[in-house]
């Protein structure tokens, strides 16, 4: 038999804003409320784990200057956390495949799975850059973010040497939030003394305000080695290569490097072969290839839209939302423009264009401005060719 005590208690009841449960008595019921309902505009998840160790947060900022300085474009970096180990969080350079404004982790690539295979189980955050632009979410980012558990982080201003910006969000149980960017990085030593009479109060406020600044300096770069690191960066490169024949029908062929012996090449989107064809329209391929793969190219048509007030499309290219056919027409109508050429901006639009054509140049492969503009408005892509983002590879 099932005594009265032993009995379902009835639910808790919510009215009027709180929070109410029955009191049972032999001789009456009524209700006792246990506690108050606070209205949030969203709900903030909280990492109770440790932090990430200050030193080796340095050391990843260290990567991505580095990489930044020689590749001029962005690179990707996978935290993982093991909670049985006394230092739980590591980090790891995947094998991993960039192109300007775009990177992508290569889990084909032959040693991907032995070298996952050295770290824990649990992949819990991101870190990556956008070369010299600020760091924000971009819209990729946060597609690509919003089902990987784990903290995420996004470095930008890596062209200047000593301060850069910082970007952070966390993803955990589905809800997804953005925080300043030291909120769980270690805090480096107290520089107050243990006789400071500075209130308590005071010297939180002080090294929180510090900590801040720290997590955004650079270190010294120079003391950092990642020659190993490095082997796992591959630069996407379009070489054109002698072409090859199908029956009569000629056909370009396209080397997107090898995987063994990743291209760290300084020239951009260098036409290697010595004995590859004079075709103006491979050379406008090349070029607009180089637009949208190359930080250093991209301000060309930066500058141009920037000058039209189209923020739209700045934005496109930055973020690699844009279409080669587009970019094609781009360049014609900027070349086209004669009021753009009257303007400070469309000088440096022409040194890069001046530098995109000495590098073919320095190849034993000459070609002027107007065999580029030809090639331009004679070739043509179908819609729906892009550079691809950042891969979609599950964390957990």
């Amino acid at each position: 038999m099932t005594s009265n005590n032993s009995a379902k208690k009835p639910a808790k009841i919510y009215y009027d804003n709180g929070i109410y449960e029955p009191v049972v008595t032999p001789l009456f019921t009524t209700f006792r409320k246990v506690s108050e309902i606070v209205s949030a505009e969203s709900l903030t998840p909280t990492w109770n784990g440790k932090k990430i160790p200050l030193h080796m947060w340095k050391e990843i900022l260290a990567f991505m200057k580095q990489s930044y300085d020689e590749l001029k474009s962005e690179t990707l970096v996978y935290l993982f956390y093991d909670e049985a180990a006394p230092q739980p969080w590591l980090y790891w350079v995947p094998p991993q495949e960039t192109a300007g404004m775009t990177v992508k982790s290569s889990p084909d690539h032959p040693d991907y799975i032995k070298q996952r295979a050295a770290y824990p189980d649990t992949m819990f955050g991101t870190v990556h850059h956008h070369c010299s632009s600020s760091a924000f979410q971009s819209g990729t980012d946060e597609a690509d973010e919003v089902n990987r558990e784990g903290l995420h982080f996004t470095v930008g201003k890596l062209n200047n040497d000593e301060k850069v910006d910082v970007h952070f969000r966390i993803t955990l149980g589905g809800a997804h939030a953005e925080l300043d960017a030291h909120t769980y990085i270690q805090m480096d030593e107290s520089p107050f003394k243990k006789t400071c009479r500075v209130p308590q109060k005071i010297q939180d406020q002080a090294r929180n305000e510090l900590h801040k600044m720290d997590i955004c300096t650079l270190p010294d770069v120079k003391q950092y080695k990642f020659d190993v690191e490095m082997q796992n960066v591959s630069k996407r490169t379009y070489s054109v290569t002698t072409p090859s024949y199908v029956g009569n029908q000629r056909t370009l062929g396209w080397d997107y490097g090898d995987y063994h012996v990743p291209s760290y090449s300084t020239k951009k989107n260098a036409i290697e072969d010595a004995n590859l064809l004079d075709d103006t329209q491979t050379l406008a391929e090349c070029f607009v290839e180089a637009v949208l793969t190359d930080w250093q190219y991209e301000e060309i048509l930066q500058a141009y839209y920037q000058y039209n007030q189209q923020s739209a499309k700045v934005s496109q290219l930055m973020h690699s939302d844009i279409e080669e056919e587009d970019v094609r027409v781009d360049l014609i109508c900027m070349f086209d423009d004669e009021d753009f050429h009257k303007t400070p901006e469309y000088k440096e639009v022409a040194e890069s264009v001046k530098m995109f054509l000495q590098e073919q140049s320095n190849l034993g492969i000459a070609f002027t401005e107007k065999e580029l503009i030809n090639g331009l408005q004679t070739i043509s892509y179908e819609k729906g060719t892009g550079v691809q983002h950042m891969d979609k590879e599950n964390v957990l």
